[in-house]
């Protein structure tokens, strides 16, 4: 049984084609070139103005596409980047079974949990809701610090002061300057406590400053290493821990 047509559905993607094929199209010359009448057409065109697939121009009256076309490939894009993320967490999770393997965005002053693999739950990805990464005792904070841009980490310390949510964290904050660039110099954030290892990596998508940040947590055992445990993480994440060449040497000021 061939598939019912929405007449409504199929002229709106006739006039979505049509204006991509012109610099920009009147609605006179719309209704006649689809054979519409002008108050479809009218009302067609106003609803995809309204709903970003169009533009409506004034000198000359007309209609071009809208900004929502231009966004479709870029969530498209987005959809794949973070498809091949969540790949690569599971990855980490099954060379590294023992480790906690988490996935963090910073969005709205807050560095979020965004997925999450532990032990507790192999092969499970867990998407909590809510739970966020402290800023100054977490690996994932302190490289959001390091490699995220100037005015997104100036936001994240104005929100989180150092002396009211780490006072014993740090001897001061010339120290904690000091771990954020050696953090950049080595490419990734580690911070060591008695028995366990927690390293944090930047995520570069499109050449911009990273705000996603992969983290791995887990216990040391003899012979390892943080750099040979660093290099193992790397290989796996392939481009997505390798900035671009004008992120690559992250030139800005500490934010103060």
């Amino acid at each position: 049984m061939p598939p019912t047509i929405i007449q409504s559905v199929d002229r709106s993607l006739c006039i979505l084609r049509l204006v991509a094929s012109r610099e920009g199209i009147s609605l006179r010359e719309l209704s006649r070139t689809l054979g519409l009448n002008p108050t479809t057409a009218h009302n067609l065109a106003g609803t995809m103005v309204r709903r970003g697939f169009l533009r409506k121009t004034e000198t000359p009256v007309g209609y071009r596409l809208g900004p929502a076309m231009t966004e479709l490939p870029a969530w498209s894009r987005r959809r794949a980047f973070e498809g091949r993320l969540e790949q690569a967490a599971v990855a980490l999770a099954e060379t590294f079974p023992q480790a906690v393997v988490t996935v963090a965005s910073y969005t709205v002053g807050e560095l979020l949990v965004r997925l999450r693999l532990s032990p507790q739950q192999p092969g499970i990805v867990q998407r909590p809701e809510h739970r966020t990464f402290a800023p100054y005792t977490s690996a994932s904070g302190m490289a959001l610090l390091a490699f995220a841009g100037a005015e997104v980490a100036a936001e994240y310390r104005r929100l989180h002061p150092l002396e009211e949510y780490a006072p014993s964290a740090w001897q001061n904050e010339h120290v904690l300057n000091v771990r954020i660039s050696q953090s950049r110099t080595r490419g990734f954030t580690a911070l060591k406590t008695k028995g366990a290892v927690r390293l944090a990596f930047p995520i570069y998508e499109n050449g911009g400053d990273p705000t996603r940040f992969l983290g791995l947590s887990l216990e040391t055992r003899r012979g390892m290493t943080v750099a040979g445990l660093a290099k193992r993480v790397r290989a796996l994440l392939g481009e997505l821990a390798r900035p671009t060449p004008t992120k690559s040497a992250h030139r800005r000021k500490d934010a103060q």
